[in-house]
């Protein structure tokens, strides 16, 4: 009779451990759902996370940054009134806040102020202006944040972008301030070394040269409005080229046809792309506006223009070459297609446009609540393959309020399984099963044993 208990009680261990082990497998693997969408050029990409956050009563996020510890840093302002203060926000891969740093600066040139660079330290440099007194400003900070120096320069030029050189100098863009010089605003680029000391500085044309990288040769390409300009190493001009309107200009039609460029990006051939907004407005007052994308050669030739999300009055801020040689702009829309209201970004969704090589659109893709106002003013592909976008968002029942507002994609097939809702357990992997399983069954074992030692212990 003991050995049919024992037999019984084994059974019985044997049929729990399946239990579980199916409980912790089978059942959980049944909850799964995949999305089986490719990772091509051509899929859509979903959303990974998304973060909304403020630091005060007004903040918009102007650049975002892969960090050099696989995180990401962001660049914004934030404030209840003036003067709204410049903040780096630190961020780990997954969109949780590590840290964030205020500074005495201000972006002014909202949302073109894209000055941030990480140094080889791991700190970062951001460039901006002083409130009241308006001084250029640069500030050195180490990789927390705390600020390691500060240089204030004069008061006549507003910082609109900065870049690293290969030889750890920074160059930024800026404009004259008419505040200061009383005159209609110029161009500025000036060097400054990895000490914050100025080695030149050049004025040029029109005001409008908002962004800058470093070419394959050493030199500096400047570009803004309609130009890109080539500048030596000394600040001197190399050459200068103008884009024609992308929108049709005849004068006997139209009021005016301009062309507005917002970024540009060395390419892997040598040449660059830029993108920006583009619009017209015909005698009877009838506008079109729309995002421009053009690619050139390395001597600033262009080599094809596109202009692409008329119907939504599309703008781009930034643009990025993806590992297959196309392109991801990054920018804004109107939610409603053939909106009337021209330059009125108060119903907008972010925007993420996918291109091939030569610039024909792939895919594009909208973020952000119907029921607010989302931009998107920088955008970046992390060494992962997919995008971050860097904005804002105002929701419609807070009009004067408005926040940080971060995501990032994921193609579908890189989506992590998650469980059904009416499943709340973990999938848990096998090894881990068989440990519980394992460990239950031991446990169950001993609690037999000790029965039967009671039963067959005879009463006194």
């Amino acid at each position: 009779m003991q050995i049919k208990g024992y037999t019984i009680a084994l059974t019985a261990i044997l049929i729990t451990c399946l239990g579980i082990s199916s409980l912790g497998c089978t059942q959980i693997g049944q909850a799964i759902s995949y999305n089986q969408a490719t990772s091509s050029s051509d899929s859509l990409p979903l959303i990974d996370w998304d973060i909304k956050f403020g630091l005060g009563h007004y903040n918009t996020a102007h650049k975002v940054i892969e960090t050099l510890d696989g995180g990401l840093a962001v660049l914004g302002m934030y404030g209840s009134q003036n003067p709204l203060n410049a903040t780096l926000v630190k961020l780990d891969l997954n969109g949780n806040i590590q840290w964030h740093q205020s500074f005495d600066l201000q972006l002014i040139n909202y949302p073109m102020n894209t000055a941030l660079v990480q140094t080889d330290d791991s700190g970062y440099v951001i460039a901006g202006n002083r409130y009241q007194t308006l001084n250029l400003t640069l500030i050195k900070t180490d990789l927390t944040g705390t600020i390691q120096w500060t240089q204030t320069y004069s008061n006549d030029v507003i910082a609109w972008g900065m870049t690293k050189t290969s030889e750890g100098e920074y160059l930024i863009t800026g404009s004259t301030s008419y505040v200061a010089t009383g005159t209609h605003p110029q161009a500025v680029l000036i060097k400054i070394d990895a000490a914050g000391e100025v080695q030149w500085r050049k004025t040029f044309g029109s005001a409008y040269n908002y962004v800058v990288v470093e070419a394959n040769d050493g030199n500096y390409i400047v570009a803004g409005g309609n130009r890109i300009i080539k500048f030596d190493t000394s600040g001197n001009i190399k050459w200068n080229k103008e884009f024609p309107p992308a929108l049709p200009n005849d004068p006997s039609e139209y009021l005016y046809s301009f062309n507005n460029i917002l970024a540009v990006i060395k390419t892997s051939d040598g040449g660059y792309a830029l993108a920006g907004h583009t619009s017209n407005m015909k005698q009877s007052n009838e506008a079109t506006s729309a995002a421009i994308f053009i690619k050139t050669d390395t001597n600033g030739n262009i080599q094809w223009n596109k202009t692409f999300g008329v119907e939504y009055q599309t703008w781009m801020f930034s643009v990025v070459q993806t590992e297959d040689k196309g392109y991801a702009l990054t920018g804004m829309r109107h939610t409603v297609a053939n909106s009337s209201l021209l330059n009125d970004f108060s119903q907008t969704d972010m925007v993420l446009t996918r291109t091939d090589e030569s610039g024909n659109e792939l895919w594009t893709q909208t973020f952000g609540d119907p029921q607010s106002t989302d931009k998107a003013f920088y955008g970046i592909v992390t060494s992962d393959g997919d995008f971050v976008l860097a904005g804002m968002t105002n929701p419609e029942t807070k009009d004067s309020e408005s926040y940080y507002y971060i995501v990032k994609t994921v193609f579908a097939s890189q989506t992590t399984p998650t469980a059904d809702s009416q499943n709340w357990l973990p999938v848990l992997p096998l090894e881990i099963v068989v440990v519980i399983v394992a460990f239950l069954a031991a446990i169950i074992f001993a609690v037999i044993l000790l029965i039967f030692k009671i039963t067959k212990t005879p009463v006194s």
